[in-house]
């Protein structure tokens, strides 16, 4: 994708994914059963997948981990 800088990269996939990635979803984080009712871009902190687990408490999740050297 043509973008300037890593924010903009983020901001461009954060579309392409809401374009093309059906939610709600059901899947796995850490173990547990959520519900992934969307994906949402914050600044600082990239796209992050706003989860609902069984008992109704909500969460960010980024959907990758980065690796740092």
């Amino acid at each position: 994708m043509d973008a300037y800088d890593d924010d903009e990269q983020l901001s461009s996939s954060h579309v392409m994914i809401g374009d093309n990635l059906a939610t709600p979803f059901r899947t796995t984080v850490l173990g547990l059963q959520v519900t992934v009712t969307a994906i949402d871009f914050l600044a600082g902190s990239g796209i992050v997948a706003i989860c609902r687990n069984d008992r109704g408490m909500d969460a960010r999740v980024p959907p990758l981990d980065r690796v740092r050297a």
